[in-house]
């Protein structure tokens, strides 16, 4: 018998190799992220790409296929000269060597063929999700970023109050120069007075109902804070990483820095007794000034300045007093307090005799930078010790609120931050489903906090434009691709272990398909000689089928189909007819029907024996003709 070469009997472990490593290679890679070249091909090829997503799918999920196929039909072929097999079992090899959709085969045997069929276009469609380039993004550190540094040089305040709480009108406003020679926008030490309405926007909106809130950076406005800003994110707008190797740009970035988390509790004091004075009255007596000395009886021994309200006689309307609302920041022995006063049966009573405490916490910040969008996002990571020892950085912040707090009350027809916090007022009162008294509490205490984060914030902007800052290592952020899922990475894996498995076995099993021949019935050519023999090989197109029989069912059922060799190596077929008797016997018992081979006979080239018209060309040249499932 003339065996298979080495060539044939290899296809399939090529095969398998390339799937293998395919599947393998993916999965190694399944957490990288490309960045440069792939994403400008991806993004400027996109079609051609899922093109090629496409062809590769399908050769890959072809070899898998051609594994299966060849073992099935190794098996069959080594099965057809071993013993006699029926019509039924080769067109069920046939239907599992080229997968096929065959309706003549029984009703459990095409569910097996079905799921052959599926097999394929699954195996397509895993292949596909695991190469199809997804959008990603890519993380490297790499480089360093300035974030301010408050040393001692920062007294408790930029613009110290004048002496007696005088208001100040004048802060001397200085154009911060960089000595490294970068472009900053115009900053100044005078943030409260020229940038007082953006003040009064942060303490009108401070309380978010059902997202984060997004407001203006103060030096920037084309840069949005996504939520708090905790004080941080000053380096954004003004100065990007530096020393970086990755000269490829970048989408945002992200570093740590120290910080203080604002916090503030804001109670009614019934208690507190606040004292106004008149002692000023101007304009032909159309103007008030107000001076209050606050004893706060609840607070234990708290000391608070006097501080100012201005009101007019009457609100220019229907000559009714309009009434005063002032309030004012403290620093008293490293405690920080805010006091509220306002003259009862007006329009501003809601606020009066109020007391807030605010701390300062500090704590490690994660800082997201997004160029894309031109957004910050700042993250609390833990607390630390406090970095800044002297407190300097936090008096100057109180100092801020206390100049604020002049600049927004005092105002002859008008108080801006009274009309911030009475429309911020309804928002906390929603946000936090809770009564009006204590929405205005709330609303003050939310306020407080916004304002002292932008205040702290805009202190950052100035000690980085002064560079007064130390450098953070920072993680950089890249449009990035990745080769497909993750799943179908693992999924193809382990199909292939189990083809793998599966190989191997049948390989030890036929000691490397020791014995296959090298005739395969599937070829038509090879099926059409070995059956008509070399000599009527051309007349083979002419032969036309017999009548079937009237039993058609009983003579496919008792008819087997031999291959054997004939005298000069060449491979032949033949229909044998068991007898009645021997149609239920097992296929042991089916080799002794088998006629004696007389390699003299001129009959070994005929298809058939004594019986031509047991012939069924017609079954046989409509359906390929493949392996049992059982010898595999």
């Amino acid at each position: 018998m003339r065996k298979a070469s080495l060539a044939s009997k290899a296809l399939p472990l090529v095969c398998l190799v390339v799937a293998f490593a395919a599947s393998l290679t993916l999965s190694l890679i399944r957490d990288r992220r490309f960045i440069n070249t792939l994403p400008r091909l991806v993004k400027g090829y996109r079609n051609e790409s899922q093109i090629a997503v496409q062809i590769l799918s399908s050769v890959l999920s072809m070899a898998q296929v051609l594994i299966v196929c060849s073992l099935f039909n190794f098996a069959a072929r080594i099965k057809l000269f071993e013993s006699a097999a029926s019509i039924g079992n080769l067109s069920f090899w046939s239907a599992l060597s080229i997968p096929r959709f065959d309706t003549s085969l029984p009703s459990s045997r095409l569910l097996f063929v079905t799921l052959t069929l599926a097999l394929g276009t699954g195996l397509g469609a895993l292949w596909t999700g695991s190469l199809t380039p997804l959008p990603s993004t890519a993380f490297r550190d790499d480089g360093k970023v300035p974030v301010p540094f408050f040393n001692s040089s920062i007294t408790r305040t930029m613009y110290p109050r004048h002496k007696d709480g005088a208001i100040i009108t004048e802060c001397g406003v200085r154009p911060v120069q960089d000595p490294r020679g970068s472009n900053y926008p115009q900053l100044d030490n005078c943030i409260v007075i020229n940038k007082l309405g953006n003040l009064i926007m942060t303490a009108s909106t401070a309380t978010n109902v059902t997202s984060p809130r997004q407001h203006p950076k103060l030096d920037n406005s084309t840069w949005t804070y996504r939520g708090r800003s905790y004080g941080k994110g000053s380096s954004a707008g003004l100065l990007g990483p530096v020393n970086t190797t990755e000269k490829s740009a970048d989408e945002g970035f992200s570093y740590q820095e120290s910080g203080y988390s604002t916090s503030a509790s804001c109670h009614n004091q019934a208690n507190a007794i606040f004292p106004f004075k008149k002692y000023y009255t101007g304009g032909g007596g159309q103007l008030n000034l107000w001076s209050s000395q606050v004893v706060m009886l609840d607070s234990g021994n708290v000391s608070i300045p006097p501080f100012y309200a201005a009101s007019s006689v009457s609100d220019g309307v229907n000559s009714k007093p309009f009434g005063y609302f002032a309030w004012t920041a403290i620093s008293d022995k490293g405690a920080y307090y805010i006091a509220t006063s306002a003259q009862q049966v007006s329009w501003s009573e809601n606020l009066n005799h109020i007391l807030c405490t605010i701390e300062f916490t500090p704590m490690t910040f994660q800082t997201t930078v997004s160029k894309v969008n031109q957004s910050i996002t700042v993250t609390p990571m833990e607390r630390i010790d406090n970095f800044n020892q002297t407190g300097n950085i936090k008096d100057a912040i109180i100092w801020d609120l206390d100049l604020f707090s002049r600049s927004s009350s005092l105002s002859v027809t008008y108080t801006p931050l009274y009309y911030a916090i009475s429309n911020n007022m309804q928002a906390a009162k929603t946000a936090y489903k809770v009564s009006d008294d204590v929405a205005w509490e709330l609303s003050l205490q939310d306020a407080i906090v916004e304002v002292a984060d932008d205040l702290l914030t805009y202190q950052g902007i100035l000690a980085v434009g002064r560079n007064e800052s130390v450098s953070q290592p920072v993680q950089r952020q890249f449009a990035a691709i990745k080769i497909g899922q993750t799943e179908y990475h693992f999924a193809l894996l382990v199909i292939n272990i189990f083809l793998c498995t599966i190989y191997l076995y049948e390989a030890s099993r036929t000691r490397y398909w020791k014995h296959l021949p090298d005739f395969n019935f599937l070829d038509i050519k090879a099926l059409t000689l070995a059956a008509l023999g070399p000599e009527k090989s051309n007349e083979s197109a002419a032969i036309a089928s017999p009548s079937p029989p009237s039993s058609r069912r009983d003579e496919k059922d008792s008819t087997k189909l031999v291959a054997f060799y004939d005298e000069k190596s060449r491979p032949r077929l033949r229909y044998v007819r068991a007898p009645r008797e021997h149609q239920r016997t097992t296929s042991a018992d089916q080799h002794s029907v088998l006629p004696p081979r007389d390699h003299g006979s001129s009959r070994d080239n005929d298809f058939a024996m004594e019986d031509h018209e047991n012939m069924d060309l017609s079954d046989m040249h409509s359906k390929p003709l493949l392996a049992d499932s059982r010898v595999v």
